[in-house]
């Protein structure tokens, strides 16, 4: 306090090693002019970035070329991706809304480091920001070196790279943080970043960044899960829809498709590990229990084998599309049309399958469409060649 004012102390949202400018300074001319190993002046994970660079023949003095792939290129990454695309659209909007007056972009590169989806650079941004902030760019480390996308996507972690822990030197005044986004099989699809040219994040940007990243992972999760029950848990029933709550799918034999990291620290397990097992060790309960509760969708409490008392929701996911493309969407036709369809079910008939739960929201579809193809197809959201192909499949 000082004459009844408190002074503000702005916390340093980026890792304490190394501590001050000179000694990144100092650690940079040790490494690139002498060969010196920088351990305990620069975090591994960039000095090891720094020795791939040079490997690849890249020079810290020389600018790095912001170029754009082909525009054939960036049309077709933008069909394969299209699943991506679409699940980081909303939390994409609303992270760039967060931080419009930061001075902040946002960047959403595919998992070779080809940017999808980036803040538009205005006049007045720095050079690197104007020059880089373009769909298409290619931010892979052999071509730009070290940044927090390429390190992201190399370790598949969060990270923070502040100035000059940058390999070249013209990204002395970037700061940047990215966090991977994994498909349903935890293999990275794509890096969400946050960059600023100029001066330094006035926030904890690596959480940031991660909070949202994680957002979009489980929006693309849960668009690639058919034919299995999406679970919902968290610990209040009310959070169950909020983003944050635990997610996961079961298959029709019972066992666990995925876990996001919410639903992993709730079980207590490492998400990778948890796949190979069934329902009935993560959860204490059995896949029929859990098929009888896509038909109410109400919340249901569920003691775990951990002795935490979870509220769970279930849904049934049924096919997409396309059931050959992993990065498909499930179109929000499909999930609408399910409750009108398990509507005019008996309330005593028993769940069935996962398979034949999608039959049956087939067939009841056609039938309120008086068995028009077209338009079935229109109101489940899939093509009439999948319609036709599941009916064959009897």
């Amino acid at each position: 306090m000082h004459n009844g004012t408190a002074t503000l102390r702005t916390l340093p949202w980026h890792p304490a090693t190394p501590s001050e400018p000179q000694q990144l300074a100092l650690a940079r001319q040790r490494f690139f002019a002498e060969g010196m190993n920088p351990a305990g002046q620069v975090a591994e994970a960039v000095w090891r970035s720094w020795q791939r660079c040079v490997q690849k023949g890249l020079r810290p003095e020389r600018s790095p070329s912001f170029e754009p792939v082909s525009r054939s290129r960036i049309s077709y990454l933008a069909a394969r991706d299209h699943a991506l695309l679409k699940a980081a659209r909303q939390p994409f909007d609303e992270l760039q809304a967060a931080v419009a007056r930061s001075g902040c972009k946002v960047l959403l590169a595919d998992r070779d480091g080809v940017l999808l989806r980036v803040t538009p650079a205005p006049r007045a941004d720095g050079p690197v920001m104007h020059a880089a902030c373009r769909v298409g760019v290619d931010l892979r480390e052999s071509l730009i070196g070290t940044t927090a996308p390429s390190l992201a996507a190399y370790a598949g972690g969060s990270c923070t790279v502040r100035g000059g822990e940058h390999f070249h030197d013209l990204l002395g005044h970037v700061h940047c943080a990215a966090a991977p986004i994994r498909n349903r099989h935890g293999a990275v699809v794509a890096v969400l970043d946050l960059s600023i040219e100029g001066q330094p994040f006035g926030f904890d940007a690596r959480w940031l960044v991660q909070t949202y990243a994680g957002t979009i992972e489980d929006r693309l999760r849960i668009a690639q899960t058919r034919q299995q029950v999406l679970l919902r848990l968290h610990s209040a029933p009310h959070a169950l829809q909020a983003p944050g709550a635990g997610l996961a799918a079961v298959d029709e034999a019972g066992r666990i498709g995925w876990l996001n990291p919410a639903a992993a620290g709730l079980i207590g397990v490492d998400g990778a590990d948890a796949r190979p097992f069934r329902v009935e060790a993560l959860l204490g309960c059995s896949v029929e229990h859990l098929l009888e509760m896509t038909h109410k969708r109400e919340p249901h409490p569920q003691l775990l084998p951990n002795g935490l008392t979870v509220w769970l929701q279930a849904e049934f996911r049924p096919l997409g599309d396309n059931d050959d493309d992993d990065t498909g969407v499930v179109t929000p036709a499909a999930s609408a049309a399910a409750p009108a369809a398990e509507a005019t079910a008996p309330a005593s008939e028993p769940p069935g399958t996962l398979a034949q739960l999608s039959r049956q929201l087939v067939d009841q579809t056609l039938a309120a469409c008086d068995g028009n193809v077209s338009r079935a197809a229109r109101r489940l959201g899939v093509s009439r060649g999948l319609l036709y192909r599941r009916l064959r499949a009897g």
